[in-house]
């Protein structure tokens, strides 16, 4: 069996991680009475991933099977020339633009003092409304471009055999020849895993 493994490699893609500026986080402090206070942090990171497979495969493939050509020529007695039989089974695979990726993002979820809104000596009846909100977008980009040209030929002999000029009998016989063959391409597979 013939098998052909084309895969593009991952590491053609890449990842791009990109987050709002870091800072140090809110602090509320020396309010007024009755004062109502705001505060929200949003945290957005976007990650990108971009995996391009290019691939060309010519294949020019020849299989034979020969059990022709045999002889028992110009003997003094009996001649016989009985070829046996020629059996082939051929496998062809081939894989191309196979794409595995395995994508860990749960690192990414700590947090930092960026994150932190405090609240110190507030005045009297004051409101404090703080909001905190992470939010992580993952976008994946697969594009594959293949182009397979399978080109087989099988050439079966079982002829070509002789029994000639011999006193007593002459006997030929071919055998059975066959070949057969499959062909099993894949193209384009994506195993996609992502932890966020």
């Amino acid at each position: 069996m013939i098998k052909k493994l084309l895969t593009g490699a991952v590491g053609i893609g890449m990842i791009l991680a990109s987050t709002v500026p870091a800072f140090a986080g809110i602090s509320i402090s020396n309010t007024g009475q009755q004062s109502v206070v705001n505060a929200r942090i949003d945290r957005i990171k976007n990650h990108l991933l971009t995996v391009t497979n290019a691939n060309t495969l010519t294949q020019n493939v020849t299989y034979n099977a020969t059990t022709g050509n045999n002889s028992a020529d110009n003997n003094t007695k009996d001649g016989t020339a009985i070829a046996g039989n020629s059996t082939q089974n051929q496998t062809q695979e081939v894989e191309m633009n196979t794409s595995n990726v395995d994508v860990d993002l749960s690192d990414d979820n700590a947090t930092c003092d960026c994150d932190n809104i405090t609240v110190n000596m507030t005045g009297q009846n004051s409101t404090v409304n703080a909001d905190i909100n992470a939010t992580k977008n993952f976008t994946f980009t697969l594009t594959n471009s293949g182009n397979v040209t399978n080109t087989f030929s099988s050439i079966v002999n079982t002829g070509g055999n002789t029994a000639n000029n011999n006193t007593g009998n002459g006997t030929a016989a071919g055998g059975d020849a066959s070949i057969t063959t499959l062909i099993t391409t894949k193209l384009n597979t994506l195993w996609l895993k992502v932890r966020l």
